[in-house]
Formats: structure tokens, sequence, C-alpha cells
């Protein structure tokens, strides 16, 4: 609800009209401006802001999808251009979500009024959270990952392996 309508209805609230009219000048608010108490207002509301909600998680579909689909292709990395050992060996490599949010940010921040600018910044925030949520999962599994990850290991002064990485082996051998 706008501060506009808050000030209206505050205005009815305090005047001197009789309690019916104040409730009947309530009740015009709620169907103009689509908000309230009824249900039939409330539904009207969420049927005209299902359009930006399917929008939206089709956005992240495809954002989600095409990010899938480059990582099938090509990996988890792309290799930063010039930056390669004498071998040819990448020296920098960057994740394709890292890629893919900064172009994002990048185009939107190019042209923040423009039409495809929400657009752009919410591909680039799925981008970022796909990012998160592998390289959480890479630490949590303790899998290797391209960029260097966490592991189970460990002996110390020829005592065998410890409890703690015992049983971190244990639960990664049930997987």
């Amino acid at each position: 609800m706008a501060l506009s309508d808050l000030a209206v209805r505050r205005d009815i609230y305090t005047s001197d009209l009789p309690s019916a009219d104040k409730v009947a000048l309530s009740r015009v608010l709620d169907r103009i401006g689509g908000y309230g108490g009824s249900a039939l207002v409330r539904a009207k509301a969420a049927f005209a802001s299902s359009g930006a909600v399917i929008q939206e998680g089709t956005e992240a579909a495809v954002v989600g999808g095409v990010l899938g689909a480059v990582r099938g292709k090509w990996g988890a990395n792309v290799s930063v251009p010039g930056w390669t050992n004498s071998d040819g060996t990448p020296v920098i490599s960057v994740p394709w979500e890292a890629v893919a949010a900064a172009v994002g940010y990048g185009g939107a921040l190019l042209d923040p009024g423009g039409e495809y600018a929400g657009t752009m910044r919410r591909g680039a925030s799925v981008a970022i959270g796909i990012l998160a949520s592998r390289k959480a999962e890479e630490y949590v599994a303790g899998t290797p990952s391209t960029s260097g990850g966490a592991t189970a290991h460990g002996e110390f002064a020829g005592e065998g392996v410890d409890g703690i990485t015992a049983a971190a082996q244990r639960m990664l051998r049930r997987r």
C-alpha cells in the first residue's frame, strides 16, 4: 500500500464523517487500490502479479539451464585467455557462473534504465546463487574442485588417522 493511500485512509478515519460512511469509503479504496481484507480483492492482486512471478521463474530456469549446458560441454571453468604457462596449461581459470554474473551485472550497469536491465540483474543474481551453491557443496562434500577444495586426510606422528578424519572418511565412503 502506497503512502498516499495511507494518508487518505488516515484523513477519512480522522474526519467527522459518520462511522458508516468511513467504512463505505474504506471499502471503495480497497476495490480501487487492489488491497484490503476481502479474499476476492487479494486474489485479484495475486493474479495480477502472477505474470511477473512466471517471468522471473522462467528467467531463472533459462539461466540455470544455459549454465548447466555450458558446464557440461566445456567444463566447470573457463581459462582466461593469454594467461597460460609455456606448456599451454591455464594459469587462471574462472567459473562459468562468475562470467555470467559479470556479463549480467556489467550489462545492467551500462544501461541501468534500459528495458532489459532488470532481467540482466536477475540473471546475474541467479548465476551467483548457482556458484555459491556449487562451492558450498564442494566444500561440505570434501570433493576437490578445479579451484581447490577441502579433503579428508591425515596421519599425525605415526598414530594413524585421527578420529575426526576417520569419521569423515567413513561418511564419504557411504555415499
